[in-house]
């Protein structure tokens, strides 16, 4: 047994620049630190839109709207109009008679009228529609944040977004407000005003515009306040094994990660020496791949192990059926390795590496998951059948802290502690 394990902390603080794009299972953590050096994402504006979305700055804004709302500015203004018959309004003697002397001066049934004109689409308002629309927006359209109300760090999600959905959608007011060009100097000089609403409305732009040209300390604020911290310990593992060894075997500025969210394609993708890299976390990969084993492949084996092992799964499956008047799974095997990487050239797969995380320095675990590594390089599938000789398989087994004489043995690699 080697030394203590690698605490989680220290794991999640080596890659938490590549863990702003995670956004799957666990909590806000806002006593983290970023010092932004090279951000490296193939959609960070979207990954920079959702950590707008989670900010303080959009929360405490969208929790007030409502009762700053009612304290909107309509501007009034009085407004000539000719009349025939009904004057609504004041009547304007003066530019009356200017008008019948130089149209029709017997016409007493002519006057020109002064109504009041409300003014709704001025320069504050809208800006108040367009920090109203920017939340919507991003919430409903760009990136559909619903997806993420299961989710603790979400867990004020649903209201958010139902909140700024109503208001938008719902509110005559900010409904009657032309959108207009907003212009940087527009939104200056609303951010200097004395009505609490605009000038939030105006500084929350300023705000976003910012995160948009990547200011470097605004990110870095931004990071730190809304990062989410994974409360799996394994999973921080396997994703710390994962970053360290990809920064370890290709130019930093080659890799694009992807945002995670459960929804992710892969988690990577490297375009290296005329080589394509497809990068695959907890995950069967491709299509075309497959980590499945059915009782077809083994029914009519003469092998007596597999009769038995038959016989234990048919005898499994009656009594399932019967229990829960369902069918049981066919399957008798099946896997996710932590780690999948495709080597492409041209298009063809010409390397697969299969990696396997083991959060531990205990040789015996270790062995555990060895066996799992091995299992998964030999019962992959390409299009259903075996894995061909023309494809390279290698495979890499993760630990924290153990020693030992030998790291490669064969399309084998042990890797501990970095």
């Amino acid at each position: 047994m080697g030394n203590t394990k690698l605490t989680k902390q220290y794991l999640i603080d080596e890659i938490k620049e590549e863990l702003v794009a995670y956004f799957k299972r666990g909590i806000i953590n806002p006593k983290s630190f970023f010092d932004i050096e090279d951000i490296r994402f193939s959609n960070l504006n979207d990954i920079l839109k959702i950590h707008f979305i989670l900010s303080d700055e959009v929360k405490c804004y969208v929790k007030n709207l409502e009762k700053n709302i009612r304290h909107m500015k309509n501007s009034t203004a009085l407004e000539s109009e000719l009349f025939r018959g009904e004057v609504r309004g004041h009547i304007d003697w003066e530019k009356t008679i200017d008008y019948r002397l130089n149209h029709n001066y017997k016409d007493k049934a002519q006057f020109i009228g002064k109504t009041a004109n409300k003014l709704i689409s001025t320069k504050e308002n809208r800006v108040l529609k367009a920090a109203i629309e920017l939340i919507s927006d991003i919430t409903n359209i760009e990136i559909g944040m619903e997806r993420f109300e299961k989710f603790d760090w979400f867990k004020d999600g649903e209201w958010l977004t139902d909140s700024i959905t109503n208001l938008y959608k719902n509110n005559v007011y900010i409904q009657r407000i032309d959108k207009g060009h907003i212009t940087d100097k527009m939104i200056e000089g609303v951010s200097k005003s004395r009505n609490k609403l605009y000038r939030e409305s105006a500084i929350l732009l300023k705000y976003y515009i910012k995160l948009m040209k990547r200011d470097a300390v605004e990110l870095g604020k931004l990071f730190s306040t809304t990062f989410i911290d994974i409360e799996d310990e394994d999973r921080v593992f396997e994703l710390y094994s994962i970053f360290k060894y990809l920064r370890d075997h290709f130019p930093r500025d080659k890799v694009k990660y992807n945002i995670l969210d459960g929804n992710e394609e892969c988690l990577a993708i490297i375009e290296y020496d005329d080589y394509r890299y497809e990068v695959y976390h907890d995950s069967t990969g491709r299509d075309d791949i497959s980590f499945n084993i059915d009782k077809t492949e083994i029914e009519k084996s003469d092998n007596r192990f597999l009769k038995r092992k038959m016989s234990v799964l048919d005898g499994k499956s009656q009594i399932y059926n019967q229990l829960e008047q369902k069918n049981l799974s066919s399957s008798i095997w099946k896997g996710r390795p932590d780690l999948l990487i495709f080597k492409l050239l041209d298009g063809q797969i010409i390397e697969i590496t299969i990696g396997e995380a083991k959060y531990t320095n205990n040789r015996s675990y270790m062995y555990r998951g060895l066996e799992e590594l091995l299992e998964y390089m030999n019962y992959i599938k390409y299009k259903d059948c075996d894995i061909s000789g023309d494809i390279k398989l290698k495979g890499i087994l993760f630990v924290d802290d153990i020693d030992i004489i030998e790291k490669q043995f064969d399309n084998i690699t042990i890797i501990n502690r970095y």
